[in-house]
């Protein structure tokens, strides 16, 4: 796997706590989602925040399988039994892409953005 490197700019005398990266591919998010997201960040004690969107009941992980040393079909999250009803299912979520938020104190450290402590939006 091989990873792009981007230069950052910074204006001389300016500093910044975080960095904001907003993906091209996602033009529909608005500024009160953007406003949204950066609030959250600032309030909580979090090493990122990054926008999700909900994974619909027939991806759900409690849904999936994986094959097993005998390519037996298993449930993904490792559970014995199946959750029959999808009013049951727990929430599962996925990036998309739209907003991430990081401390500035991050930026050079990390090659994917996917923190210990990140909160989703």
């Amino acid at each position: 796997m091989s990873y792009k490197k981007t230069a950052i700019i910074l204006p001389d005398g300016v500093e910044y706590d975080a960095i904001c990266l907003l993906q091209v591919t996602s033009p529909m998010r608005t500024l009160a989602s953007l406003n949204s997201a950066l609030e959250k960040f600032i309030q909580n004690d979090v090493d990122s925040l990054v926008s999700v969107r909900e994974v619909p009941d027939e991806y759900n992980p409690h849904w999936s399988f994986t094959c097993n040393e005998n390519q037996h079909l298993q449930i993904a999250t490792g559970e014995k039994e199946i959750i029959a009803r999808r009013q049951d299912l727990p929430k599962a979520y996925h990036r998309d892409g739209s907003i991430y938020i990081l401390p500035k104190r991050l930026l050079f450290w990390i090659t994917i953005l996917c923190m210990v402590k990140q909160l989703p939006i």
